[in-house]
Protein backbone atom coordinates (compact mmCIF):
# COMPACT_ATOMS: atom_id res chain seq x y z
CA UNK A 1 0.00 0.00 0.00
CA UNK A 2 3.07 2.26 0.77
CA UNK A 3 4.78 1.40 -2.33
CA UNK A 4 1.12 2.71 -4.54
CA UNK A 5 1.14 5.53 -2.57
CA UNK A 6 5.23 6.62 -3.22
CA UNK A 7 4.90 6.02 -6.38
CA UNK A 8 1.44 8.43 -6.67
CA UNK A 9 3.29 11.05 -5.41
CA UNK A 10 6.58 10.45 -7.35
CA UNK A 11 4.93 10.57 -10.64
CA UNK A 12 2.29 13.58 -9.08
CA UNK A 13 5.88 15.08 -8.38
CA UNK A 14 7.53 14.46 -11.93
CA UNK A 15 4.34 15.87 -13.62
CA UNK A 16 4.39 19.01 -11.62
CA UNK A 17 8.26 20.15 -11.81
CA UNK A 18 7.44 19.57 -15.60
CA UNK A 19 4.67 22.14 -15.82
CA UNK A 20 6.23 24.81 -13.29
CA UNK A 21 9.60 24.59 -14.76
CA UNK A 22 7.74 24.91 -18.38
CA UNK A 23 5.59 28.08 -17.04
CA UNK A 24 9.11 29.17 -15.87
CA UNK A 25 11.11 28.75 -19.14
CA UNK A 26 8.15 30.57 -20.55
CA UNK A 27 7.73 33.72 -18.44
CA UNK A 28 11.75 34.33 -18.65
CA UNK A 29 13.22 32.90 -21.61
CA UNK A 30 10.55 33.33 -24.28
CA UNK A 31 9.81 37.00 -26.24
CA UNK A 32 6.70 38.63 -25.54
CA UNK A 33 4.28 38.37 -28.04
CA UNK A 34 3.91 41.92 -30.34
CA UNK A 35 0.19 41.59 -30.06
CA UNK A 36 0.18 42.23 -25.88
CA UNK A 37 -1.62 45.22 -24.44
CA UNK A 38 -1.20 46.27 -21.62
CA UNK A 39 -4.20 46.01 -19.03
CA UNK A 40 -6.52 48.64 -18.69
CA UNK A 41 -8.60 48.47 -15.64
CA UNK A 42 -12.12 50.18 -15.28
CA UNK A 43 -13.58 52.02 -12.01
CA UNK A 44 -14.83 49.37 -10.86
CA UNK A 45 -11.46 47.36 -10.35
CA UNK A 46 -9.63 50.14 -9.34
CA UNK A 47 -12.01 50.70 -6.31
CA UNK A 48 -12.12 46.84 -5.29
CA UNK A 49 -7.79 46.73 -5.69
CA UNK A 50 -8.19 50.04 -3.22
CA UNK A 51 -10.01 48.18 -1.22
CA UNK A 52 -7.94 45.47 -1.01
CA UNK A 53 -4.88 47.17 -0.60
CA UNK A 54 -5.38 49.52 1.90
CA UNK A 55 -6.44 46.74 4.66
CA UNK A 56 -2.98 45.15 3.70
CA UNK A 57 -1.12 48.24 4.20
CA UNK A 58 -2.37 48.66 7.27
CA UNK A 59 -1.94 45.11 8.56
CA UNK A 60 1.50 45.62 7.84
CA UNK A 61 2.07 48.97 9.44
CA UNK A 62 -0.06 48.29 12.40
CA UNK A 63 0.51 44.25 13.14
CA UNK A 64 0.77 44.90 17.42
CA UNK A 65 -3.44 45.50 17.60
CA UNK A 66 -3.90 41.96 16.01
CA UNK A 67 -1.24 40.05 17.12
CA UNK A 68 -2.55 41.21 20.73
CA UNK A 69 -6.04 40.50 19.88
CA UNK A 70 -5.46 37.17 18.87
CA UNK A 71 -2.82 36.43 22.65
CA UNK A 72 -6.01 37.27 24.32
CA UNK A 73 -8.14 35.05 22.72
CA UNK A 74 -6.04 32.60 22.95
CA UNK A 75 -5.71 32.69 26.24
CA UNK A 76 -9.21 32.41 26.36
CA UNK A 77 -9.37 29.10 25.45
CA UNK A 78 -6.21 27.92 27.50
Amino acid sequence: YLMVLLLAGGLNTAISLFYYLRVAKIMTMEAAPESRTACQLGRLQLVFLAVLTVPTALLMLYWQPLKDLADNAVKGLL
